[in-house]
């Protein structure tokens, strides 16, 4: 598995490499990125995050995880959407060790329980506003977990007890989750989804400057290859991010978004290269659409 992860991950930056070789025609229309959700829109997507490591033409995957959630718009003003998703799946590379099945139990506890959260008129994310609700379930579960697995291990009990561990993960869990900014950045999955929500592309291939640095573009309309229920009203929008060199490191972001022509992203893709004298580091971040109802 862990191969195979690493293996998609280094096409992927190779086919968005490949993408700024193409020949894309300059035109002069604007793709306005608006989300058209509706009250009771749900969808189900995939969203898997991976990072790995070459050092000396060695790989190791460092981190993977991977799961479905659900997602439905709840309320739709002329100020922005609200909207609630839960976890129905998850996954992660390490599930033998101790601290890897914690994780994956801790996880697994607290699928079903609901996040909220508001975007814009444009459907750009903006925060998870029931952080107390989310806190408190936290929580809960750790509380469950701490029981398991001091019912399954009780030589535990002579080296730390129950409360002693439950104060040690409440502190951990207040590091994560001390504030909606950790809350925001704890769950990425939506940040990344709607984070190009109420920006405006141009058709085409064009390079903008920024501070940050260059930032090279392709976006183009029409159906996806080797997608049967894409449509011509789709669009697809790459760019890259290149980064000035920093402490000998020279950091490229790829992004690949494809949307369909309500505003609901069929697919995101983040790539986070970091080529270092010693080390590149490779990050990676996507959520895939799976199904959609209303």
């Amino acid at each position: 598995m862990r191969k195979m992860t690493f293996a998609a991950l280094l096409m992927a930056v190779s086919l968005v490499q490949q993408a700024w070789a193409q020949e894309v025609e300059p035109q002069d229309s604007i793709v306005d990125v608006i989300g058209w959700f509706c009250t009771s829109d749900t969808l189900e997507y995939s969203f898997s995050s991976v990072t790995a490591e070459v050092v000396a033409g060695d790989t190791t995957v460092t981190e993977y995880a991977d799961n479905v959630f659900r997602i439905c718009v709840t309320d739709s003003t002329k100020h922005g959407y609200t909207m609630e998703s839960v976890l129905t799946s998850v996954e992660i590379s390490d599930s033998t060790s101790a601290e890897g099945r914690l994780k994956l139990m801790a996880a697994r506890m607290g699928m079903g329980s609901k996040v909220k959260f508001t975007t814009d008129e444009c459907g750009a994310f903006k925060e998870i506003t029931n952080t107390k609700e989310v806190y408190q379930n936290s929580l809960e579960v750790q509380q469950k977990l701490v029981d398991q697995i001091y019912e399954e291990s009780p030589a535990l009990y002579a080296k730390m007890s129950k409360p002693e561990m439950l104060k040690l993960m409440k502190e951990q869990l207040r590091k994560a989750l001390g504030s909606k900014e950790a809350f925001s950045d704890h769950f990425i999955q939506f940040k990344v989804l709607f984070m190009n929500h109420g920006r405006s592309f141009k058709l085409g291939e064009y390079e903008v400057p920024t501070d940050e640095g260059n930032i090279s573009y392709i976006v183009t309309k029409g159906a996806l290859e080797d997608e049967e229920d894409s449509t011509d009203e789709e669009y697809q929008i790459y760019y890259k991010v290149e980064l000035p060199e920093e402490d000998g490191v020279k950091t490229t972001n790829y992004y690949e978004y494809a949307y369909f022509d309500d505003g609901w992203p069929r697919s995101v893709q983040m790539t986070i290269v970091e080529e270092g004298i010693e080390k590149t580091t490779l990050t990676q971040l996507k959520l895939l659409w799976l199904s959609k109802a209303w």
